[in-house]
């Protein structure tokens, strides 16, 4: 039953997958349940390794919660397994655990949860490091490529944390490993690590970026190009679909990084570059086209809008961001709080566009349409996150001061292209006849 989840899995058949490991998970239950110290333990290490499984068909699925608590029993498993064993715990079993480790240190992240990340990405890192002293010469190569990815995850884990010096301290650890694996391997180093190292390089890119060393960020991004470039070249069709999504967000990653400096001619070329992979997939994947892939497509368009603008191509700007809010609401159909930032991105800086050429019916549409998609997220938000802040709080702040710095002769042609709207945004937004604001 597990091996032919593993097989559904593999083949996107994630119901199919999810029914056939529950049922390995319940013949094992009983096993151990009638046998209770004589079950062999290498029983108990497969049911962990079912609830691994289970974990991460939950996490293709985009359950997050299911994915950390099926993770979370297999973890607690494997390490009662752990102390019983003592210095008899097979190095195998120590390396899956240390990889369920930073598999649920993956997650965390995804789910903002930094301090998780950063527990789970040390456990398996100390796991991993304590391997290499005991094996020494006889670590095999695919346990110091995990080593480095455990460096890149707890690098993330920093990176999210905001301590960017620990992040980039991380990623270069990963890059020594990850680089004297090729020249160690030669010929036989396998594609999917020079992905790796490509990721490698394009996060710490990301955290030389944020900490404003851009030109460092620069060359990053061409090493992570470089390798990626010759990946999709080697592989042709069989070029997977997640790398080439990896690809696109190191384009849109340099787009940014030559935005900021100034370089808007090379900032343009990376995001034409981005959104024709990511429309690419899109075509590829039809109804298949996951909530992230969508969103990441919308951005790009939303940030090469943003270079458009400041280039003073208002028109093309607003063409961009109308293809992104389009992407954006298809995708929030059923993913609402997934897109919900993007969305409410795209709609402020298409009133700021509008606002720019003193076209105050279009200006006051996009105001409302703003307060429409932002009352519908927080109703949303509330039922199912309660206080919890929203990630997208610093675009409302945004909107809220944009509106809130028109002059009184820019807020009076607002106010009367809202026509019936006016008095409540005036109220809503604490607006005198004298012109003052509330700034709550």
């Amino acid at each position: 039953y597990l091996n032919r989840s593993i097989i559904q899995k593999e083949r996107k058949n994630l119901s199919g997958s999810l029914t056939d490991v529950g049922k390995s998970i319940e013949l094992w239950e009983i096993l151990i349940d009638q046998l209770g110290d004589e079950c062999p333990l290498a029983w108990v290490n497969d049911l962990a390794e079912a609830y691994l499984n289970q974990g991460s068909i939950h996490h293709d699925n985009y359950n997050l919660s299911e994915a950390l608590a099926n993770i979370g029993r297999g973890i607690v498993i494997k390490e009662s397994l752990r102390e019983k064993l003592g210095i008899e715990w097979p190095p195998n079993w120590v390396n899956d655990l240390a990889m369920a480790y930073t598999i649920r240190s993956a997650i965390w992240s995804i789910s903002k949860n930094s301090d998780g990340a950063l527990e789970d990405s040390g456990e398996a890192i100390t796991l991993w490091e304590s391997l290499k002293n005991r094996l020494k010469e006889e670590w095999p190569p695919n346990w110091a490529n995990a080593l480095a990815m455990g460096y890149i995850n707890r690098g993330n884990a920093y990176q999210e944390n905001g301590n960017l010096l620990e992040a980039i301290a991380h990623y270069k650890k990963a890059i020594y490993l990850q680089e004297e694996l090729k020249e160690k391997l030669g010929e036989k180093w396998p594609l999917d690590w020079a992905n790796d190292l490509a990721v490698a390089y394009m996060n710490q890119g990301a955290a030389r970026c944020e900490s404003d060393d851009l030109h460092g960020a620069l060359a990053d991004y061409g090493k992570a190009i470089t390798l990626q470039e010759m990946l999709r070249k080697k592989l042709g069709k069989e070029w997977p679909i997640d790398w080439a999504d990896d690809l696109a967000s190191t384009y849109m990653n340099r787009g940014n990084t030559h935005g900021t400096i100034g370089n808007l001619c090379e900032a343009l070329v990376d995001y034409g570059q981005a959104i024709a992979l990511r429309e690419e997939l899109r075509n590829c994947l039809g109804l298949e086209w996951p909530p992230g892939l969508a969103n990441e497509l919308a951005r790009t368009y939303f940030n090469r809008g943003v270079v458009l603008e400041i280039n003073n191509n208002v028109k093309a700007a607003i063409a961009d961001w109308n293809k992104s809010e389009e992407i954006a609401m298809q995708a929030a159909d059923r993913h609402p709080l997934y897109l919900g930032e993007c969305l409410l991105k795209v709609t402020m800086y298409q009133f700021g566009s509008f606002y720019s050429l003193s076209q105050w019916s279009n200006t006051a549409n996009y105001l409302l349409q703003f307060l429409n998609f932002h009352y519908q997220l927080e109703t949303i938000w509330k039922a199912e996150k309660g206080q919890l802040e929203p990630p997208w709080q610093s675009v409302t702040i945004e909107f809220s001061e944009r509106l809130n710095n028109l002059d009184p002769h820019e807020r009076a042609a607002l106010l009367e292209a809202l026509g019936d709207e006016a008095e409540d945004i005036k109220e809503l937004f604490g607006w005198n006849d004298s012109g003052d604001s509330r700034h709550d």
